[in-house]
């Protein structure tokens, strides 16, 4: 449900929302560890597995990142914005989204969540625009709602 200003409401986290909502909503809602705490995990297991990003300075260097910023977000020590998130996940050429997957492989950048289209190929999703993207995304929250309505409304 949209209201005034474009924005949609979501019951399940009760605050309003941009539609482009950057992640999927089922990581979100069963993130048993803190996003900070996965994120550190993740960017450390990402160094680990990559020899030329493995130490603060060669990360920092590589994703335009501070070196300071870099390394609070490796211990968890603060919130991490997202122009530093993009810089980091450019840098190991994976999606911003992997970052913050509590199942994320370090070695392939890749998570288990099974990839939803049929037809499109991640790759090609990610070739599409932004705006092409957003558009792909709200109306498959759209859907979702629709269904789980019309769910609700059976079991009533």
């Amino acid at each position: 449900m949209m209201d005034s200003i474009g924005h949609e409401h979501n019951p399940e986290f009760g605050i309003s929302s941009i539609p482009r909502l950057g992640c999927q909503l089922w990581q979100t809602a069963s993130m048993e560890m803190e996003p900070r705490q996965i994120l550190a995990k993740n960017v450390r297991a990402l160094m680990q597995a990559h020899p030329r990003l493995s130490t603060i300075v060669r990360l920092s260097d590589a994703s335009g990142v501070s070196k300071g910023v870099v390394e609070r977000m490796t211990k968890a020590e603060s919130n991490t914005g997202v122009d530093h998130l993009m810089g980091i996940a450019k840098a190991f050429g994976i999606p911003v989204s992997s970052l913050l997957a509590e199942d994320l492989n370090p070695l392939t950048g890749e998570t288990s969540a099974p990839w939803p289209f049929e037809g499109l190929t991640p790759q090609q999703f990610e070739r599409l625009p932004e705006r092409k993207k957003g558009m792909i995304e709200a109306r498959a929250i759209d859907i979702y709602h629709e269904w789980d309505a019309q769910e609700n409304k059976d079991a009533a």
